[in-house]
């Protein structure tokens, strides 16, 4: 039996792990070399506001799309989860909208 696989998405190069959840950002892009079933959620430890996210893809690294339309303006406190994943690379944008304190955290696990 496979473990599945746990990423933590980067911005600037450090990992997302309790990031500062009161100011808009795009994280790094995260290269999926393999087409797996998925699940994305967000630890959301934000105070006021309404944040959100929108889940992006891209196989040249350089033209992003939205995965879905239900993948834009996604709330925190939603998950999003697919059995497949064809793009070669993905990214979060973070909108804080309002938010006053708190922090995020975004994991995406993948599963064969």
């Amino acid at each position: 039996m496979s473990k599945p696989i746990k990423i933590n998405f980067s911005v600037g190069g450090t990992p997302v792990v309790n990031y500062d959840g009161t100011s808009d950002f795009t994280t790094d892009t995260q290269e999926v070399c393999f087409n797996h079933v998925w699940s994305f959620q967000v630890e959301d430890n934000t105070t006021g506001g309404n944040p959100n996210y929108t889940i992006e893809v891209s196989n040249d690294g350089s033209t992003w799309t939205s995965y879905f339309n239900n993948a834009e303006n996604i709330p925190l406190d939603e998950s999003y989860e697919d059995n497949r994943l064809a793009f070669l690379y993905m990214r979060i944008v973070y909108n804080a909208t309002g938010v006053s304190s708190g922090t995020v955290t975004f994991n995406l696990v993948l599963k064969r």
